[in-house]
């Protein structure tokens, strides 16, 4: 499903712009967060994990976890340890990518 964040609102657009993770545990409580796409689909984002895909510095997308599943939230280890790819698979119960056009 293809659908379009105006710029400057939303999670994804703020990584794009900072080139940098983003870990957001309470997005009810986080200025950043568009509630646009939560609206449309009748659903309930909760947690994220946004972090870059860059190739050469070149900006290409944003990856996105949304709602981890454990008790425990997202944390600068899971942002920061490339090792945590099951993160995305066993972690969260949805995964959007985000690509820049």
């Amino acid at each position: 499903m293809r659908r379009r964040i105006p710029r400057g609102k939303g999670i994804a657009n703020w990584v794009a712009d900072k080139r940098q993770a983003a870990i957001v545990n309470d997005t009810v409580n986080d200025g950043r967060f568009y509630r646009g796409p939560d609206e449309e689909r009748a659903f309930s984002t909760r947690s994220i994990l946004a972090a870059p895909i860059l190739a050469d510095d070149e900006m290409l997308g944003v990856i996105k976890v949304l709602n981890k599943c454990s008790a425990v939230s997202f944390n600068e280890r899971n942002r920061d340890d490339e090792q945590q790819q099951d993160v995305i698979g066993s972690r969260a119960r949805s995964c959007w990518l985000y690509v820049l056009a």
